[in-house]
């Protein structure tokens, strides 16, 4: 059992590593702050609705950048939110086929919402 969560634990510290490259902070200016990732090196974010708000939107890029975002598209009632920033050549998050994951395996959320 102890080689397994040594392997689980090296295993989810990769992940996270390969990850935190494409998270960003997401304001609104008003709630606070969220988290989301990048989906395209030209500067597609997509976030939860709710964080997008309706407003002002700013967000903070891995490499310490903020920048304006304008909001593409809000869907409120599946809670996700399409944001673009100006920027190029952002480092993007791997995308995997949802439908290729089987009742009983490993699903993780990563985020960073305060920073963290």
């Amino acid at each position: 059992m102890a080689e397994f969560q040594t392997s689980l634990n090296s295993e989810l510290a990769g992940v996270v590593e390969r990850v935190h490259r494409s998270l960003v902070q997401v304001r609104n200016g008003k709630r606070g702050a969220g988290a989301g990732t990048i989906w395209h090196a030209q500067g597609l974010i997509v976030t939860n609705a709710h964080v997008a708000g309706r407003g002002t939107v700013k967000v903070e890029l891995p490499d310490g950048r903020t920048l304006p975002a304008r909001i593409l598209a809000s869907d409120p009632d599946r809670d996700l939110a399409a944001l673009r920033v100006e920027a190029e050549g952002l480092p993007t998050i791997k995308l995997a086929d949802s439908r290729a994951v089987r009742a009983g395996q490993w699903v993780t959320a990563l985020g960073h919402p305060w920073g963290v």
